[in-house]
């Protein structure tokens, strides 16, 4: 697991109140039709706030995005699969063939995959 140090928050609508989610407690982003859910490692919290609102608010070297309705957090990636990634709770989350090649590419750059991935 990586650790990168960067400390924040993401503020998000939650059941009619703002809510402050610590990056470091998000372990993936899911978007719905009309809401997305934060899983965290405490929760899961489901906001109408969407998405690509959410990725302004995101670091890029602590998020990335695998596939069009997902965002991981890099320090949660595990292992990678031609079509998905395993986080380090076992969780799965779909990776497109559009977001792979970014993915990768930031992975090498931060040092968490070696060059002969």
């Amino acid at each position: 697991m990586i650790k990168i140090p960067e400390t924040g928050y993401v503020t998000v609508s939650s059941d009619y109140e703002q809510m402050r989610i610590p990056f470091e407690s998000i372990m993936y982003i899911e978007a719905r039709k009309n809401y997305v859910i934060l899983h965290t490692f405490r929760e899961k919290v489901i906001s109408n706030t969407p998405l690509r609102v959410l990725l302004y608010d995101l670091p890029v070297r602590l998020f990335i995005q695998t596939h069009r309705n997902y965002v991981v957090a890099i320090s949660q990636v595990n292992t990678l699969e031609p079509s998905r990634v395993t986080l380090i709770n076992n969780e799965k989350v779909p990776l497109s063939k559009n977001y792979r090649k970014p993915l990768i590419n930031t992975l090498l750059e931060l040092g968490v995959i070696d060059k002969g991935f």
